[in-house]
């Protein structure tokens, strides 16, 4: 089954953001007790780091928006898993998001003539 450029829509959209999400997670921890290690260990000021937003993700982990560049979120990254070796840390970094609409169930990656 071949599909008509008529029929496929594909959609980009870019997320402009001015700021990283890093999500820190600790084995056997809940979101207080994650909360309460890293204020302990990493001074946020003191690295130049300007927190936007603070969230429990689903799955009871910390994630911290902050403002900046890439760099401050390693910088975070790095001195967070140094002070906490159980640690875990994720920088996540959403550029955009693609949505296909039009294609049938039964369509295929192969072209057929």
């Amino acid at each position: 089954m071949l599909i008509s450029s008529s029929q496929l829509r594909i959609v980009l959209t870019r997320n402009i953001q001015n700021f990283e999400k890093v999500i820190i997670k600790s084995e056997g921890k809940n979101y207080a007790d994650i909360l309460k290690s890293v204020k302990n260990s990493v001074n946020i000021g003191e690295v130049g780091i300007r927190v936007k937003g603070l969230k429990r993700t689903m799955k009871g982990d910390v994630m911290l928006e902050i403002h900046g560049e890439k760099d401050k979120a390693n910088t975070l990254k790095q001195k967070t898993i140094k002070e906490n070796e159980d640690a875990r840390v994720e920088i996540i970094n959403k550029i955009g998001t693609v949505y296909v609409s039009g294609i049938e169930q039964g369509c295929s990656t192969s072209h057929q003539e």
